[in-house]
């Protein structure tokens, strides 16, 4: 097409659906682009060849051609691509100096000539080695190679939180909050020395075989003694996990509770598979973050246990205030969560937001606030929440066993199991609960639990037949052994 030439309507219609590919990638989405294929119907084949065109352009000018593996770097060999982000690129390689692999995260070409993205980069590799904890990346060495700035970290064996849920791998909600709790600890260490991450998301979390979570990704950390290198009125970070101070720019605002909002925005996606706020571009998501609250996540699935519910909804609050007031606050709710004790997060109720709203509006909105807590009153005292269901497990037989409520493992942290369950807390509805022993037939049952109900079990499972089968012999052999002679001292 030429310069002055009029754009035909299925030009129009291809140009529309790459603008939005674009801009659902920059929200941290993985559009498929079959997805357009409807829409576009005899045109789709034209926009398969711009995304090729722009995937082979982005590639020749993001990856030069030295960097084609396996290749030396220094007394590095870098051997594999882990992961990219905006400035910096993540590879597997062999440190020759310590005969070990490490993750060398190395500058993309392009950015090493700005003084401001060099600078960025290097704060991260300062930011990761003043934190030295189980749950924070541990970087070994940083500098220049080749007037390319690089570091190397540890290398993480597991998979991304983002990358679980994508694959459709659900983690339970104990499980979730025990490994959370460990990014939350980091991110209390990290506070206490002046850092704020700033870009908590799924993405940056790193799940390992055995559960434990690692924090990773500080090119966007602040330092207190480093802040002016950020320009007053950006808003840093993935928009889908931004707060509502880092969403309106309010940088003097930013501080550990940002990252507390970050971390519980994780922790919604991971136990719902889908984040507090969706939209189709950017303009739409803004005014979601800031005003809008999220879905329980005990509403979009039943399964999710209240209190757990709890903990996101408070960590998602708008107003810094509302949130957890540090992340060792979170650390211990979500430790409370997972010993079965009471959480102390309480999202603010409505009836508290409209008395603030008429506060600050007097005026203009003194009637409809009033008229809102009137309603929120009555609400409130007309249909209370129901209460919870409980459940009691008694074992009879044997006298511990490993008890599953939901497929929830009940034993974490015990090696010989439980000796049963009181007062152990449901949401109104239908459960399971499934008992097992070594030698013992597996004990399981469905079980409908009504508001403010007790279920209470007695359980007594029936030995296997091998089991059975190993009694009885012993019994025999015992029965065959002759007996001693007693001692008779007038023989």
């Amino acid at each position: 097409m030429t310069a002055g030439e009029p754009v035909s309507a299925d030009e129009a219609r291809v140009a529309a659906c790459i603008e939005d590919y674009r801009r659902r990638r920059a929200l941290g989405e993985h559009p498929n682009p079959e997805s357009y294929r409807a829409e576009l119907s005899g045109c789709f084949d034209d926009f398969l060849d711009v995304l090729t065109a722009e995937s082979f352009f982005d590639e020749a000018l993001t990856v030069p051609r030295e960097f084609r593996l396996p290749r030396a770097f220094g007394h590095y060999t870098l051997e594999r691509e882990l992961g990219r982000g905006s400035a910096g690129v993540v590879y597997e390689a062999l440190d020759t100096h310590r005969n070990e692999r490490v993750a060398l995260k190395v500058m993309r070409a392009g950015f090493d000539t700005d003084a401001h993205a060099r600078e960025r980069f290097l704060r991260e590799a300062r930011a990761c080695q003043q934190v030295n904890h189980l749950n924070v990346v541990e970087i070994y060495a940083a500098g220049e190679i080749e007037e390319r700035p690089y570091y190397a970290m540890t290398l993480i064996h597991g998979e991304t939180l983002s990358d679980r849920v994508r694959h459709g791998e659900p983690i339970a909600p104990k499980r979730l909050c025990r490994g959370l709790a460990g990014v939350a600890a980091a991110l209390t260490t990290m506070h206490e020395v002046g850092i704020v991450h700033r870009d908590v998301k799924p993405s940056n979390i790193i799940v390992e075989k055995g559960g434990r979570m690692v924090l990773a990704d500080f090119g966007l950390a602040r330092m207190d003694i480093a802040s002016t290198l950020t320009r007053t009125g950006s808003s840093l970070g993935t928009p889908l996990y931004m707060s509502p101070e880092q969403m309106m720019s309010k940088r003097e605002e930013v501080d550990g509770r940002s990252d507390v909002y970050g971390l519980g925005a994780a922790m919604y996606e991971a136990l719902t598979g889908r984040p507090p706020f969706e939209a189709d571009d950017y303009r739409t998501l803004v005014p979601r973050i800031i005003s809008e609250r999220p879905l329980a996540p005990s509403k979009i699935d039943p399964q999710i246990p209240r209190s757990c519910s709890r903990i996101v909804l408070t960590c998602l609050e708008k107003d810094p205030r509302d949130r957890y007031a540090n992340a060792s606050r979170l650390h211990d709710d979500l430790m409370a969560f997972v010993d079965d004790r009471p959480v102390r997060g309480r999202p603010v109720t409505g009836v508290r937001r409209a008395l603030r709203t008429l506060r600050r509006n007097p005026l203009p909105t003194g009637i409809a606030a009033l008229a809102l807590v009137v309603i929120a009153l009555l609400w409130t005292l007309l249909k209370p929440a129901p209460p919870p269901a409980y459940l009691d497990v008694r074992l009879v037989r044997p006298q511990t066993a490993l008890i599953f409520v939901n497929g929830i493992d009940m034993n974490e942290g015990l090696e010989q199991g439980l000796r049963g369950l009181e007062g152990y807390e449901l949401t109104p509805g239908e459960h399971t609960i499934r008992c097992e022993a070594d030698g013992y037939i597996a004990f399981e049952d469905t079980f409908r639990a009504q508001a403010g109900q007790t279920v209470s079990y007695r359980v007594s499972m029936d030995m296997t037949p091998e089991l059975l089968q190993e009694i009885s012999k012993r019994f025999r052999e015992q029965a065959d052994e002759p007996e001693a002679p007693e001692d008779d001292p007038d023989k």
